[in-house]
């Protein structure tokens, strides 16, 4: 399903088929936070599923230990080599960037930057890193690293969602992807991406104050059906997504 189909499903789901009473902008908050919900489901079981790799060049900071920004104060565009993950403008030389949701690995790559020399242990500890230079610690919004280290370095991370990030926009925002003109590609789990309206459903029942058994116990089984499912892939080592239809 794409953006626009989920809108529509959700619709059904709250017996409000057009916007007189269920803004768009109702929707379009709804739904980007159930689909936050959707992949954080995913992430538990496959960490990888939704990586991505971003390049950073780290260079010595004077003090004890060598640190990277991963807001880089903030600045819009960033440096070259010196893109933000994090803050409130996250972007690589003016290109917004998708924030970081959770950290995955990083890699210290070759002089060239074309192939991975090795990969950095995480540290408990700003005294960790003394005793094992090849590891890096995350505190607060910037990455530390040992005295002296200054590598081009590739940081494996799960992002948050990106649909609607772009041009000026760094924030998720479905509000201009709920038209079939304007519907936007979601995910590969194409046969599960009801229970993003599920989800937004449920949150709409809290504010409605009257919650549809039927679509809340659908939601139960659902997600039950969708978290086996991810588990099958886990244990298979499989990367595919295979097309089950709805019950």
């Amino acid at each position: 399903m794409n953006t626009f189909e989920i809108a529509q499903i959700y619709r059904r789901f709250c017996d409000e088929p057009d916007s007189t009473f269920l803004e768009n902008a109702d929707v379009a908050v709804d739904l980007r936070d159930a689909y936050s919900t959707f992949r954080n489901t995913v992430s538990q079981v496959l960490p990888w599923y939704y990586a991505t790799t971003r390049a950073l060049t780290v260079t010595d900071t004077t003090g004890d230990y060598t640190q990277y920004d991963l807001r880089q104060g903030d600045v819009d565009p960033t440096g070259a080599g010196t893109p933000s993950i994090l803050g409130e403008f996250p972007n690589a030389a003016g290109v917004p960037t998708t924030r970081l949701q959770s950290l995955l690995a990083i890699d210290v790559m070759n002089a060239a930057g074309t192939e991975m020399s090795y990969r950095m242990r995480q540290a408990n500890s700003m005294d960790a890193l003394v005793a094992n230079g090849r590891s890096y610690f995350l505190r607060g919004s910037s990455l530390w690293f040992r005295q002296g280290f200054e590598h081009t370095v590739r940081v494996h991370y799960v992002p948050q969602q990106s649909i609607g990030v772009g041009g000026a926009q760094y924030d998720p925002d479905w509000s201009g992807v709920l038209t079939s003109v304007t519907a936007a590609f979601v995910d590969d789990f194409h046969d599960w991406h009801d229970i993003v309206a599920l989800m937004a459903y449920d949150n709409y029942a809290i504010m409605d104050g009257a919650a549809n058994p039927l679509v809340i116990n659908r939601l139960g089984m659902r997600m039950s059906q969708f978290e086996t499912y991810l588990q099958s892939i886990e244990y298979s080592g499989g990367i595919y997504v295979s097309r089950v239809s709805a019950p």
